[in-house]
């Protein structure tokens, strides 16, 4: 599959399988992590965390030189803001500036023009921007426990953002380690799958006062991510800080460990570059075996749809015929018709009485059917849709029993879980149109593993 073993040739064979899948996920209404991938692009670096965490600063000490992001103790920006490398500097902004970014931005035309008025690019001619690209992002906040505060669909933005960056640093505040509304539903709802790319950071470890001070920032912290996170193991949290001149007294705590974390984080950062590559694979890896689980979840229940309809349709011809026999049959009786018209000879109006009566009966009898069996497939349909999970314990029996597999196809199912249930609502796959199940091998067991292989051969 994959015909160049090099970095862009990779990403040119990940492009062909993308643009051959794309037809499917359109039809089974499932949205990819991306449309394609920029060959040869810069790496993305996103920036999340709650206002005043550290985000803003710390890229600017990234970046060096005049400081680009406005810092402060209170939310300073309300805006997604793109950091790029460019010969001549600017600000850019409203729905223009996705022409000056990677095309993998365009996604985010979606989210409306509420959210592209506050989207920024800022072009400098920083050395580091020539290594990656920085998203710095507003910072999340108590009172948005939904997106009406923001006008846009805030959580959506973050989670595509998440998926087209290489690396996520989520920074938390030690006066606010995780105990705001709109932080924990992000983390919780919006960086499941990708957590191979997050990096959880405690900023601001130089404030405290004490080792006491540490030990309850980082505790709390732990304990509120606990409550949200999908697995049992607690992600590695690196405990930062971002050394600015004047800009606080003397620390009271030895500063040694945290120096160390900060290296670390430093260290990969400088590794972006081959980390995009680890991002993109395993990104398309992600969203080759989702559509798997889509296609394969949808299907069953268009089978089981189909047969439904079979059932019913011929449930409604026999009650048809039922009607149209027993209607002729009762009729002719109370005409004295014979019904296999002994001793009636030549045209008779009591005949053609009883069979038009018979005839629209029937047809009433179908009509009546159909719309029985219709309404009934929509009941149907809205309990399958609430009963999803049932469904998938049953299709992945054999999956599930296995120790090796079962949490990866829990973890790809969560995931699809409310695009497969809203597709079966709305009415399902047509039959007749499903992706055969050769596509659905095609996709879980060779284009996935091929993919793999094609990261190793690097």
């Amino acid at each position: 599959m994959f015909k160049n073993g090099t970095h862009n040739g990779v990403e040119s064979d990940i492009n062909g399988i993308y643009s051959e899948l794309a037809p499917v996920a359109a039809r089974y209404g499932f949205r990819m992590s991306r449309d394609s991938v920029t060959v040869g692009r810069r790496p993305t670096v996103v920036f999340l965390g709650n206002h005043s965490s550290g985000k803003s600063t710390f890229i600017n000490t990234l970046l060096g030189g005049e400081a680009v992001q406005d810092t402060g103790v209170a939310p300073t920006d309300d805006c997604f803001t793109v950091i790029v490398y460019g010969e001549k500097e600017g600000d850019f902004s409203g729905q223009s500036v996705l022409g000056r970014i990677d095309p993998e931005f365009a996604s985010l035309s979606a989210f409306g023009p509420e959210f592209l008025q506050r989207l920024r690019v800022k072009v400098r001619t920083r050395d580091c921007l020539k290594k990656m690209n920085l998203i710095d992002s507003p910072g999340m906040i108590d009172s948005a426990g939904t997106d009406s505060g923001r006008g846009y669909n805030f959580a959506g933005v973050v989670r595509r953002f998440a998926e087209i960056s290489d690396l996520v640093l989520f920074m938390f505040d030690p006066e606010k380690p995780g105990t705001t509304g709109e932080t924990v539903s992000v983390f919780s709802k919006c960086l499941f799958g990708i957590e191979f790319k997050l990096r959880v950071l405690l900023s601001k470890c130089d404030t405290f006062d004490s080792t006491y001070d540490f030990a309850r920032a980082y505790g709390t912290l732990c304990w509120n991510l606990s409550k949200v996170l999908h697995t049992k193991d607690m992600p590695k949290i690196y405990n930062v800080y971002t050394p600015v001149d004047g800009a606080r007294a003397a620390s009271k705590v030895d500063l040694t460990w945290f120096d160390k974390h900060r290296a670390e984080i430093i260290s990969q950062l400088d590794r972006v570059e081959e980390a995009k590559y680890d991002s993109v694979v395993s990104a398309a890896a992600s969203d080759f075996a989702a559509l798997g689980v889509v296609v394969r979840m949808e299907n069953l229940y268009s089978g089981i749809l189909m047969l439904r309809w079979i059932a019913g349709m011929c449930f409604t011809a026999a009650a048809a015929a039922a009607a149209v026999l027993g209607t002729g049959a009762y009729l002719a009786a109370r005409a004295g018709v014979n019904m296999f018209g002994t001793g009636v000879s030549g045209f008779s109006w009591k005949l053609f009485f009883v069979w038009t009566s018979a005839a629209v009966a029937g047809i009433a009898a179908a009509l009546a059917g159909f719309f029985i069996v219709r309404y009934g497939n929509r009941i149907w349909r809205r309990r399958a849709a609430k009963s999803a999970d049932k469904y998938f314990a049953r299709e992945y029996a054999c999956e599930l029993a296995s120790s090796s597999g079962a949490d990866g196809v829990r973890q790809y199912w969560y995931g699809v879980r409310d695009t497969v249930a809203g597709v079966v609502a709305s009415g399902g796959i047509p039959f007749f149109s499903r992706v055969s199940s050769g596509s659905i091998s095609r996709i879980n067991n060779r284009v996935i593993p091929e993919i793999i292989s094609g990261r190793k051969k690097r």
